[in-house]
């Protein structure tokens, strides 16, 4: 064999909010450019825009990038209150998303309401988040670990990149949460978390409002993490240390900035697991 697994669960300490933005962004980042620019970075260690950083180290495959498009329209869908079907192929998927997204955009206009970051939606409708966003968890807590001087796991941030690119992914695509998204009990419609943000544009600041959808507290998410045999992570107690630091370093937007997202944990290794594959492959 050559890995071992480990049965993860995360519970949320606070609400964490969405980070999936609009199908527009998604394409430019994501399907358009990210192989080309993920693949120099790799390669060179050359910087990389701050939305593509999250994809550092994996190679996307075409079927991911379909699946978490379709995760935000599933989400984009709800908003317009449709039910239509999701092409599969990725040329009529992104035309169906600038359909959806000028629709989309129309319907916002219309009710001055507020363009919002999202989670994703699987076929039956879950909400749930892609395990990028795991990996980069586990990214941001240990390099905050060496930037402290602590060397114990890795030397440096250049071993850690090249070390998450092939020693632990999650075996899932999506975590699907155990809870749907905070709404309203009446209405059911979605409560926003609203709030306002500063950044800067060609030399000026400006001031704007951000708006994500929330999960509440209490929800649970739980995966099965593949970890490489001979990986300096493949050892229960420094992945207990890497997820301790959850209840500071949490998952979702606003999450450097207050205590979005942050988690308690409950890992445990598993014996004689089997992926689930077709007969015959390996």
């Amino acid at each position: 064999m050559v890995f071992d697994y480990y049965e993860l669960f995360l519970k949320l300490r606070e609400p964490a909010l969405g980070t999936n933005a609009s199908v527009d962004i998604m394409k430019e980042h994501v399907i358009n450019k990210s192989r080309k620019q993920i693949e120099l970075a790799n390669k060179s260690k050359k910087k990389i825009s701050k939305s593509l950083k999250k994809y550092v180290g994996e190679n996307i495959s075409e079927q991911k990038e379909i699946e978490e498009l379709q995760g935000i329209l599933r989400a984009q869908q709800e908003l317009l209150n449709v039910k239509e079907e999701i092409p599969d192929r990725l040329e009529e998927l992104l035309v169906y998303a600038e359909d959806l997204e000028y629709r989309l955009n129309k319907h916002l206009e219309e009710r001055e309401l507020h363009k919002s970051t999202v989670f994703l939606r699987n076929k039956d409708g879950n909400v749930g988040i892609s395990s990028h966003m795991l990996l980069g968890n586990i990214k941001a807590i240990l390099a905050t670990v060496i930037n402290t001087k602590n060397k114990n796991i890795f030397k440096s941030k250049v071993q850690m990149n090249e070390c998450l690119a092939m020693d632990i992914k999650a075996v899932e695509t999506f975590l699907i949460a155990s809870q749907d998204i905070v709404r309203d009990e009446k209405t059911q419609e979605r409560e926003l978390n609203i709030r306002p943000i500063r950044f800067n544009r060609m030399g000026q600041t400006i001031s704007a409002l951000a708006a994500s959808e929330q999960l509440p507290a209490e929800t649970i998410f739980n995966c099965t993490l593949r970890v490489r045999k001979e990986s300096p992570l493949n050892d229960i107690q420094i992945l207990k240390f890497i997820f301790s630091h959850g209840k500071n370093i949490g998952l979702g937007a606003w999450r450097n900035s207050s205590n979005h997202g942050t988690y308690d944990f409950k890992i445990n290794k598993l014996k004689d697991y089997k992926e689930q594959l077709d007969d015959g492959w390996m």
